[in-house]
């Protein structure tokens, strides 16, 4: 099951992005399950606990602290942006520049997964964001995680 939104329409995510750039991407959202016409009730879950409140935007804030605070990524508190770029994450914070292009609510793997771009930090922009859900807490990747979720699905026998 799949659909499509606007990610102005999805809470505390890409609201800078959209009013600097004048751009308001879509965000593919797919759910995954056994019955492909029904929600499971984890999924539900899911849905409920992302597309309320600020659910998107606090998942997205505890995943880019990995990035932001680990020079593994290059984030390293995002020293390589300008003054001006840094003052303004600090007075919105990343998720308000992230832009959403999927979010991934799989019921047979149980995996939940963001993809995302910005393009406030060009290290993020090339490389692409894949926030993931993993013992129990928000986890960052890059987008080469989303393709290697795809790998193993299209490998898997319910993906055939």
């Amino acid at each position: 099951m799949a659909t499509t939104i606007k990610n102005s329409k999805l809470p505390g995510v890409a609201q800078r992005h959209i009013a600097e750039f004048n751009d308001d991407p879509d965000c593919e959202i797919y759910l995954r399950g056994e019955d492909p016409k029904n929600v499971s009730p984890w999924q539900q879950q899911a849905v409920d606990k992302l597309f309320t409140n600020e659910g998107l935007a606090d998942a997205v804030t505890e995943g880019m602290k990995e990035y932001e605070t680990n020079t593994k990524w290059g984030g390293n508190v995002y020293d390589e942006l300008s003054n001006e770029d840094r003052s303004n994450l600090r007075k919105y914070g990343i998720a308000a520049y992230i832009a959403l292009t999927g979010v991934v609510i799989d019921d047979l793997q149980h995996e939940l997964i963001l993809i995302g771009t910005t393009t406030i930090d060009g290290n993020l922009g090339e490389h692409g964001i894949a926030i993931y859900f993993k013992k129990g807490s928000w986890q960052f990747d890059t987008a080469d995680y989303y393709c290697n979720y795809l790998g193993r699905i299209e490998d898997s026998p319910a993906g055939r």
